[in-house]
């Protein structure tokens, strides 16, 4: 992460990339490419690139993304949408609010609450 041992992984030219995001248990690499309009990735050694088309929403700028298991997750400022990789034009809407960055963690990586979520809800004041 300094910096030294830098290995070139791509040529990304024309392409502008937005919201890098590492997958480290696949050992992916992704990236929205504007220009392309679409959800990139490559191995993290720099082999198997693989393009995702038509998976962003059209006329939208997408400021983040996210991947997680089989979901690909990103903002337009406006919204925080999710798709799959395997129904990627199949988009859900999962917050409509000015997002601008955001992380997705598992449920193992959340801290510990002394209540359920449930709990607080169901609960009178």
């Amino acid at each position: 992460m300094d910096g030294s041992n830098r290995r070139e992984l791509t040529v990304v030219s024309m392409e502008e990339p937005v919201g890098l995001s590492l997958d480290h248990v696949a050992g992916r690499l992704y990236w929205i490419s504007e220009y392309k309009e679409s959800i990139e990735t490559l191995k993290v050694d720099g082999t198997g690139r693989h393009s995702f088309p038509a998976v962003l929403r059209a006329h939208t700028e997408p400021l983040g993304l996210a991947v997680f298991e089989s979901r690909f997750f990103w903002t337009d400022g406006q919204e925080l949408v999710s798709a799959t990789r395997t129904s990627p034009q199949e988009h859900a809407v999962l917050l409509r609010a000015p997002v601008s960055a955001f992380t997705v963690l598992h449920a193992l990586q959340q801290p510990p609450r002394e209540y359920p979520a449930w709990h607080s809800a169901h609960t009178a004041p």
